[in-house]
């Protein structure tokens, strides 16, 4: 299993334990700012000329206050659409245990 900030509680580049969690990361657009999402969707049928639908994805990140590593998390997964043009499942082969 990795290991991970959000489990650990500690950095895994530099061991430190003194970390931020970032419950909503910031998206900024035209002066508005927003819960950033971590994919879009492609082009709605039918539309002309094309339109984007922004798909999921809310992030929230860990990050080290000693040496600044960050990690970041998608904390609705679910929450994306695949759309085969711009979010494409990839699934590797099945693990074996020992």
């Amino acid at each position: 299993m990795e290991v991970t900030m959000k489990r650990s509680l500690t950095c895994p580049k530099c061991g430190n334990t003194h970390l931020l969690y970032i419950a909503k990361t910031a998206d900024h657009d035209r002066g508005v700012f927003r819960h950033a999402q971590l994919a879009i969707t492609s082009e709605l049928p039918g539309c002309s000329p094309p339109k984007y639908e922004a798909a999921g994805g809310e992030m929230d990140a860990m990050v080290c206050r000693a040496c600044g590593y960050a990690e970041y998390y998608v904390s609705n997964p679910a929450s994306i659409p695949i759309d085969g043009q711009f979010v494409r499942e990839i699934v590797g082969p099945a693990q074996t245990t020992p």
